[in-house]
């Protein structure tokens, strides 16, 4: 094996070692399985755990792609079948530097969303809308993964029962 060869597999290493450390990232940031039993409330049951959805969007833009309206039309399913649900619709941007032009397009990116889920027979007073602007979800990552902080998040919240 040459110098070259071993250059070659390396660079595959690292870069499949990102998307490993990326994946590993963005499965942590979500709870599918808690260490400690949730808070109970008043009828001694646990609250139920919210649903999560993420949208992705191209650089610099808050124009949504099909594949991210399928993602909002299911959105919009789950919560119109959430009896007495609220939303939370978050923007995000993938800068570094919190600008008032990546607040802007966060804003752009959240309104874009709503308006979809809005649409797809979602109540507007059941959607709350959170501008962040850059708010990582992969830190340091290659510029390969830094995309999928470009991104906005529906978050659907039961009523405890």
């Amino acid at each position: 094996m040459e110098a070259t060869d071993i250059m070659i597999y390396s660079k595959y290493f690292i870069k499949f070692s990102a998307i490993i450390v990326f994946f590993g990232l963005l499965l942590s940031s979500f709870s599918f399985a808690q260490s400690q039993s949730p808070p109970t409330v008043g009828c001694g049951c646990s609250p139920p755990m919210p649903k999560r959805f993420l949208v992705f969007f191209k650089a610099k833009q808050a124009d949504l792609s099909s594949g991210a309206l399928a993602i909002v039309a299911e959105a919009a399913h789950a919560a119109r079948h959430e009896k007495g649900a609220f939303l939370t619709v978050q923007g995000y941007t993938s800068s570094k530097h919190k600008t008032n032009a990546d607040m802007l397009l966060s804003r752009r990116r959240a309104d874009n969303v709503v308006d979809v889920l809005v649409a797809d027979g979602v109540s507007k007073r059941q959607i709350t809308v959170k501008t962040t602007g850059a708010f990582p979800l992969v830190r340091n990552a290659p510029k390969a993964l830094i995309r999928y902080n470009r991104r906005a998040q529906i978050v659907i919240y039961a009523p405890t029962k």
